[in-house]
């Protein structure tokens, strides 16, 4: 490099220029490529926390639902939650804009940066995180999944509809680069590419529901988070149980659905997953209360369920309800399926007690369960002696083992043996549990007592598991305890609200009191208000006022209800964070756009180059965290897979289709062309589409019985399809640059 160099940088939008810009040495150079460099990753930090609140934002909106009743013959009424958004619409609208607005609003902002001129940074970033999404996102989700475990897309007829246009995206921004109109843009050129992207919408949401091959929509249902059923997948519709729906004051109206249709034996499935559930937690967790039983059997079931994208791109804003709400809806729901089990659960009860077991030395854990915090650090977990003669001494081996939760991982795999001197009764056994940033479902891993040396012997429970709550979430809230009764005289009672699986994060509580046969102002002072949970605090309090009466009454009782917790972004119905979240990744996007241009004029890197090497790696590595999560927690490949598609046509149809057409439109106002030369963008579109072609091929042939999915597989076709995804990255970044450069010709 010569001794003297001139950065020909032009002014940006945000940022001035760092003058001076002449007769720099070499030693300005890499000091300015430094700042600007480690500025960029810090600006990619902060745009992704913006953008996480977006989508929390966004998550918030598209989880509004509406309450329906089915009514089926000779069983109870059933209520059923419908989302108003379709999951299909969420994720190619919201949820797309919501994880891409960095490269959509930098393509935006470069135009208006550069007086409505074509510039290559904001096209170069959009490709650039198309090839990445594709590439690389894919490579990491297909290697992450367990040895022997697979993924499949569930939603195929969808990832088809996203698939093709995605490829089509990228075929059609190179018609209207080089052959269309050569070198310029024509207004109905750039409206056209913009209204490609309400046609994407329209097609998937047509092959999500099967509008074209079936009369009827179809419906299934899952277990929502207030223990309801909620529409999920869709089944074929037809006749028989009648289905009302809730308007509310706008009156209500039915339709007709098969009682044998999929939808009714998908209902019947979830009945039988929960019994399924209480049954299994019962025989593991033989101590706790039916009513402790029914909450663990809820949240398994509901764990179980599909996640959105924006539930893994933003890990600690998911949003739940309190567990008194949840516990009464279950007991609505399966109210006569529980019963059985309660009866048979005391049958057993009554039927195992062993008086030569009672009176014989017995080693076992007191309790069987713990539940604990992931950031708890180390703990205890207690074991005890009873009965016999305790006056001898006695030893029991014990050891850890894997349950969700992965020692390594998850926890510290522990073993060893416990030693009860003479007249010892109560020893202790020291666990570590092993903390991380990632947001992980609730796990469990188990303590087992084994090898009890005479006299004692083992009793029940033997077994202890540990439940690890994720603290990178923010919880669930309710009351410890169901029913409390006071006396009149107590005055004020303060009640207890706590927080659960999860502590991450500020969130607001409402609260009220409800009438029953106790009444307002003559027993109880009626009240409403709020309990705000700061980050990582589980505990707070409700104070209620009891007004005492001189003459003799009954009993009376009333209730407190808890309402739904407002997490950051929560307020408005979310229109407010949305709001301002988008606001603010457009200001730091146009921050980086200056910033990676002045970083790539610095250094005597072209903006292509910097747009699909750096610009587009750092707007993309929350997307890499949020599917590599979504791979290995889902059943299947859709949120991670699945949307990668259809976010690489929004951003084609939204972020050039929206900056090109204002271009091209206040060109023609000024009775002037729009001209974009093809260039590098278009022999990257080109290389792009020829692997994404080559990507397609590779994940419908990983269908096939031998390896059974898109993710995961036997370990050589794993590794194989990884390395070969990650390699077409690799080529394309060093072909799109030795293009650039002019090494290899273009176009």
């Amino acid at each position: 490099m010569p001794g003297n160099y001139s950065a020909r940088c032009e002014p940006g939008l945000v940022l001035p220029v760092w003058t001076p810009v002449d007769n720099l040495e070499l030693i300005d150079i890499v000091l300015r490529g430094s700042v600007y460099f480690f500025l960029l990753m810090y600006l990619f930090i902060g745009v992704s926390i913006v953008s996480d609140r977006f989508m929390a934002a966004i998550e918030v909106i598209t989880s509004k639902e509406k309450e329906l009743v089915v009514r089926r013959h000779g069983r109870e009424p059933q209520i059923v939650v419908v989302r108003v958004w379709n999951e299909t619409v969420a994720n190619l609208t919201l949820m797309a804009l919501g994880s891409s607005a960095p490269e959509i609003l930098l393509s935006i902002i470069e135009i208006w940066a550069k007086n409505f001129e074509a510039g290559e940074l904001g096209p170069g970033t959009i490709v650039g995180s198309a090839a990445y999404n594709l590439f690389v996102i894919i490579s990491l989700c297909v290697f992450v999944i367990p040895e022997g475990e697979t993924r499949k897309i569930k939603h195929l007829r969808v990832f088809f509809v996203t698939a093709t246009w995605s490829i089509f995206a990228y075929v059609w921004l190179y018609i209207i680069l080089a052959v269309s109109s050569p070198g310029v843009l024509e207004v109905w050129e750039g409206i056209l590419t913009f209204s490609f992207f309400p046609a994407t919408v329209l097609t998937a949401y047509v092959a999500d529901q099967r509008l074209l091959i079936y009369k009827y929509l179809h419906k299934g249902y899952r277990m929502n988070k207030r223990g309801v059923i909620v529409q999920g997948e869709a089944a074929d519709s037809g006749r028989g149980t009648e289905l009302e729906i809730k308007t509310g004051n706008n009156g209500i109206r039915c339709e007709h659905i098969d009682s044998d249709s999929p939808e009714a034996r998908e209902f019947e499935q979830m009945r039988r997953d929960y019994i399924q559930t209480l049954r299994e937690l019962r025989k593991q967790h033989p101590t706790l209360s039916l009513e402790q039983l029914e909450v663990m059997a809820h949240e398994e079931v509901l764990g179980k369920g599909p996640k959105s994208r924006a539930f893994y791109r933003v890990q600690a804003t998911r949003k739940m309800v309190g567990a008194g709400n949840l516990s009464r809806k279950i007991s609505e729901r399966a109210q006569s399926d529980l019963s059985e089990v309660k009866a048979e659960l005391q049958r057993a009860e009554a039927e195992s007690i062993d008086i030569d077991a009672v009176n014989a030395m017995r080693v076992f854990f007191d309790p069987c369960h713990y539940t604990v915090m992931e950031n708890v650090g180390t703990f205890e977990v207690g074991v005890t002696r009873a009965g016999g003669d305790l006056r001898q001494e006695c030893a029991v081996d014990y050891c850890t083992e894997d349950g969700s939760a992965e020692a390594g991982s998850d926890y510290v795999s522990t073993s060893g043996t416990l030693i009860f001197a003479p007249g010892e009764t109560r020893k202790t056994i020291q666990l570590s549990v092993i903390d991380d940033e990632l947001f992980e479902e609730d796990e469990h891993f188990y303590v087992r007592l084994n090898n009890c040396t005479q006299p004692a012997t083992l009793s029940s429970p033997s077994l202890a598991t540990v439940m690890i709550l994720d603290d990178d979430h923010s919880g669930i809230f309710g009351f410890p305890e169901r029913d409390v009764e006071v006396v009149e005289s107590v005055g004020q009672y303060s009640l207890r609200v706590v927080r659960y699986s999860g502590a991450r994060g500020r969130v607001i509580i409402p609260y009220h009191t409800e009438e029953g046969t106790a009444k307002p102002g003559k027993q109880y002072v009626d009240l409403s208000g709020t309990v705000t949970f700061e980050d990582n605090q589980t505990e707070k309090f409700i104070t209620l006022t009891i007004i005492e009466e001189d003459s003799y009454e009954k009993d009376a009782l009333f209730y407190v209800e808890l309402g739904e917790p407002q997490l950051q972004g929560d307020i408005a119905g979310g229109y407010l964070c949305f709001v301002t979240s988008i606001f603010g990744i457009g200001v730091v996007t146009a921050i980086i756009g200056d910033v990676a241009s002045y970083f790539g004029c610095t250094l005597g890197i072209k903006d292509s180059v910097t747009a699909v090497v750096f610009v587009a790696l750092g707007t993309s590595i929350p997307d890499t965290f949020a599917s590599k999560v979504a791979a290995c927690q889902d059943k299947y490949a859709d949120a991670s897979v699945g949307n990668v598609t259809g976010s690489n046509a929004v951003n084609v149809f939204l972020g050039i289709g929206i900056a090109w057409s204002i271009a091209a439109i206040y060109h023609a106002c000024h009775g002037r062309k729009f001209e974009v030369q093809p260039g590098n963008l278009a022999f990257s579109v080109t290389l792009f589409c020829t692997e994404a072609c080559f990507v397609i091929i590779v994940l419908l042939l990983r269908r096939a019985k031998n390896i059974g999915g898109e993710l995961g597989g036997p370990l050589v076709p794993k590794y194989l399809t990884s390395i070969f995804l990650f390699s077409l990255w690799i080529f394309y970044l060093v072909m799109s640059t030795l293009e650039a450069y002019g090494v290899i010709g273009g176009f």
